[in-house]
């Protein structure tokens, strides 16, 4: 317990200086450009999240829970290499193919970070196996402080795109040549001190095995579709509202929904640091330890979701204004179930933490189709004739769909699971 707790206070730390520096270089963004400006940017955003969430892979979740060791982490390392390589031309691509002023330069940089990023996130993954969340924490503190000194710098320099962006990326850079490849050479040393492992499992290098990297493929694809499902799903709603209306609603509808990171951030943090606990717990049989932790888990995202509601409902409007400006203006039952649906998505996220764990990967695929068709659906009445309103619904509809059936399928399998021990016992 002691060690989930560490875990989880290192992953907390850097998830929330991460978290904090994305509503800070939000912030400068707004009192260094305008509006549209704004927009163009959360647009490139909603381009690149789909396309990297997608060819993320979902290597580091995969590899944190490996708990039999299936690959070497070289396989990880070479598959990530490939992915993010991909990932940065395709996103480059449909800008090419995208008539929005200031768009290509914005993508140009901001997904090539992305890529440096990925592949620091496999050597989190691989630190996070070998035990270690310290500096997990700590690059990732150190990430989102360079993200806030580099919008400081380029708002100072008078552009914080042509300026703040091209920094950004270089201190990404520095920070995993700095930081993040030589805890992963730790991380190796500590893996190949134990005499029963073999030493080319921990190997940090190009490794193209043909024969592992197909069936890597084939585990991880229900999850990569999946994740590409939760992204496009998470970003919908600015694609109907880019199509409908102007890049200013789309800049107001992000701004409200930065108002639920705090709780997303916590969710992420220690959902991230307690899937090891859940994957030995799984493998080890230990039924009683797994339903304990994710109990707690509900519990801490019950509190998380009642508080991010409160604050819409008591001073949500007022917030917006003040952090954001008086054109950010939101009517109180808008913002109030836009953060309902972001409530909601946390107690879906911890689901996926848990399913995954107990390498029910498949069936997850299936609940996020009916999520996004949920919202889709939703979305191509409510939109155009409520705005905001009706964007904030929609995405609702789609969490709500998504956490009752995947509650439903996890109670489930550990129920069966459970039964099946009390039966052989």
């Amino acid at each position: 317990m002691a060690n989930l707790r560490s875990a989880a206070a290192y992953s907390f730390l850097g998830y929330a200086v991460y978290s904090a520096s994305n509503i800070i270089n939000f912030l400068q963004l707004n009192r260094a450009a305008t509006i549209t400006t704004v927009g163009t940017y959360t647009l490139a955003v909603a381009i690149t999240s789909p396309v990297f969430d997608f060819l993320m892979l979902q290597l580091r979740g995969i590899l944190n829970t490996d708990a039999r060791q299936e690959f070497r982490f070289s396989d990880y390392f070479t598959l990530r290499l490939i992915a993010m390589t991909l990932a940065v031309f395709v996103s480059l691509a449909i800008g090419a193919v995208t008539d929005a002023q200031q768009l290509t330069p914005i993508l140009l940089f901001f997904a090539t970070r992305l890529g440096v990023e990925g592949i620091s996130d496999v050597m989190y993954g691989f630190q996070q196996q070998s035990g270690s969340m310290k500096f997990v924490g700590i690059s990732m503190a150190a990430r989102g402080a360079i993200g806030i000194a580099a919008f400081a710098l380029g708002t100072a320099f008078g552009d914080v795109i042509a300026y703040g962006l091209p920094l950004y990326l270089l201190g990404s850079i520095l920070l995993l040549l700095g930081l993040d490849y030589p805890q992963a050479r730790r991380a190796r040393q500590l893996g190949t001190a134990n005499p029963e492992t073999d030493p080319e499992s921990f190997a940090i290098r190009w490794n193209f095995r043909p024969a592992a990297l197909p069936k890597m493929l084939l585990l991880v694809a229900p999850l990569a579709v999946t994740m590409l499902l939760i992204s496009l799903h998470q970003n919908v709603m600015r694609y109907f509202l880019e199509a409908s209306f102007t890049r200013d609603v789309l800049a107001i509808f992000t701004a409200a929904t930065y108002l639920t990171i705090i709780g997303r951030t916590v969710v992420v943090a220690v959902g991230q640091a307690s899937s090891t606990e859940l994957a030995r717990a799984f493998t080890q049989r230990n039924w009683d330890r797994l339903y304990h932790v994710r109990q707690r888990l509900r519990l801490m995202t019950g509190v998380l979701a009642a508080a991010t509601i409160a604050l819409g409902a008591i001073g949500g409007t007022r917030l917006m204004t003040v952090a954001f400006g008086p054109e950010y203006r939101i009517d109180s039952l808008t913002l109030v179930v836009i953060l309902t649906g972001g409530a909601v998505s946390f107690f879906g996220s911890i689901n996926g933490y848990v399913l995954t764990a107990m390498r029910e990967i498949k069936v997850q695929l299936p609940i996020r189709v009916a999520s996004l068709l949920s919202t889709v659906a939703w979305a191509i009445v409510a939109v155009p004739q409520s705005g905001l309103l009706g964007a904030a619904i929609a995405t609702l509809v789609g969490n709500a769909v998504q956490l009752a059936w995947g509650t439903a399928v996890a109670d489930r399998t550990l129920r069966t699971h459970r039964r099946a021990a009390e039966a052989a016992a």
